[in-house]
């Protein structure tokens, strides 16, 4: 049997637990190669050995389109069936997102952090519904705030020792209007309008989810289960940030195994 390239007891574990085993290797197999990918800009100081390792990436992808993987992970993929929901073009958007990272200007608008969010942490659970099954273009927008808003509350645990290295995803019009200087984002974050703002941000989060959920129709939830989880084990985590007297930047926040699995599977009772 294959292993699978997931932490057991992780929020990507729980929530594709349901999967058949096939679908789940691939959707396993997208998430660890943009594991991989993203870690790029995190594991090089010197951004222009970033940009070397990630043309790499790129060939790479093109390789996997000829059928002449080299990575692990991309012979992997390419050994199994293939689907038009795993595509090269798609996955060089992770790249490209990755990329951008490297760049010292904040993002502007909260249209430039959808983009970003779309293409880059959100892409392969947007992947990952598509091996699902999910076709109605009806509540496309639904199902792409449940994603966006559930990868946001991940990102927002590294929002601190991101901002100390000097970039922050949190768009520039939102940073202004906390009084935030975003050429200055390495003092600022010490300072109380900053831990306000986080504050903001996951209970704007935990509105969105809840509302995602709640407008998804029922037709869609049984095939969108591992979403559906996703999006309640986030749900769950924001509320833990909120109710602890947090959001403490220097700290990190995350629910206990045991809790995940009763998220998980309360989630998927109610979703039968």
């Amino acid at each position: 049997m294959t292993e699978l390239p997931v932490t057991q007891g992780s929020t990507l574990y729980y929530a594709t637990l349901t999967l058949p085993e096939s679908i789940r290797l691939q959707v396993l197999l997208t998430h660890a190669l943009h594991d991989e990918i993203s870690r790029v800009p995190v594991t090089c100081s010197d951004p222009g050995v970033a940009r070397i390792k990630l043309e790499w990436w790129r060939e790479e992808l093109l390789r996997y389109k000829n059928d002449q993987a080299r990575h692990p992970l991309t012979r992997q993929l390419q050994s199994l069936p293939a689907t038009g929901e795993i595509s090269p073009e798609r996955l060089l958007r992770l790249v490209d997102a990755t990329e951008d990272q490297l760049l010292p200007e904040p993002l502007g608008t909260h249209n430039d952090w959808c983009e970003f969010i779309d293409a880059g942490p959100a892409q392969p659970w947007i992947i990952t519904a598509a091996l699902c099954g999910f076709s109605d273009k009806n509540t496309e927008d639904v199902l792409r705030d449940l994603i966006r808003y559930s990868v946001w509350v991940d990102l927002l645990q590294d929002v601190y020792p991101l901002a100390q290295r000097g970039r922050c995803y949190i768009p520039l019009d939102k940073l202004r209007e906390y009084g935030i200087n975003p050429s200055g984002i390495t003092e600022d974050i010490h300072k109380e309008n900053f831990r306000t703002l986080l504050r903001e941000e996951y209970i704007n989060s935990e509105t969105m989810l809840a509302s995602a959920y709640r407008d998804l129709p029922q037709g869609e939830r049984r095939k969108l289960l591992p979403l559906l989880i996703l999006c309640q084990l986030n749900r769950a985590l924001c509320r833990e940030v909120l109710e602890s007297s947090l959001p403490d930047p220097a700290l990190r926040t995350a629910l206990t195994p045991l809790r995940r699995a009763w998220i998980t599977w309360t989630t998927r009772l109610t979703n039968r």
